[in-house]
């Protein structure tokens, strides 16, 4: 029975008293450097809360306005780093809602004159998570001459290091993957298709 209840564990601020207070009384131990401070944590609040209940929120589109996606942080250092991850590099490029009907005559709903709500259109919205990505995106995307292009057996695939770093174009997205994993280190394990879905 004794030795049973000498295995209850002792709380934390215990243990590291009475091991601080063995470890002075015993030799001196080389000193040990501080550990870095963890990164912090985004932290997201209950969404039963309004904008006003927490003083840091975001409602930027293209994410965090859509209903009951309030998206509140502790500290106004979160929220800018929020927004800057997640709503400086949008794609606002318009593309077509597939969840609407096709115009019987084929004419996009948003260049009918006296249809200003632009039905049948809506932005891309994808998230990048800079502006070299932002802009390989729409062109390899939503640019028909690119397209074309491509269409025609033009490389048009360009490296994601900026031009002063690398000009290398590519026939297909394939081997820009090899390229950069051989020529710029990149881990194979990166989300090569970022240029397509974009990070949200």
């Amino acid at each position: 029975m004794e030795y049973e209840s000498s295995r209850v564990k002792r709380r934390r601020s215990a243990s590291i008293t009475s091991s601080s207070a063995s470890s002075s009384s015993s030799s001196p131990s080389p000193s040990r450097s501080p550990s870095p401070a963890p990164v912090p944590k985004y932290h997201r609040t209950d969404h039963s809360l309004t904008p006003t209940d927490t003083p840091f929120t975001c409602n930027l589109p293209p994410t965090c306005s859509q209903p009951h996606t309030i998206t509140s942080y502790a500290t106004e250092e979160e929220l800018l780093r929020h927004q800057e991850t997640f709503h400086r590099w949008v794609c606002r490029t318009p593309i077509k809602d597939r969840s609407q009907p096709t115009p019987p005559d084929g004419v996009p709903t948003r260049f009918v004159s006296g249809n200003p709500d632009g039905k049948g259109w809506k932005e891309c919205g994808k998230v990048f998570p800079d502006e070299r990505l932002l802009h390989l995106h729409q062109t390899e995307t939503h640019d028909p001459i690119a397209q074309t292009r491509q269409a025609r057996g033009e490389k048009i695939f360009e490296c994601f290091v900026p031009p002063p770093g690398c000009v290398k174009t590519f026939a297909n997205p394939a081997r820009r993957r090899r390229h950069l994993i051989d020529k710029h280190r990149y881990p194979e394990q990166y989300f090569f298709a970022i240029t397509n879905h974009g990070v949200r």
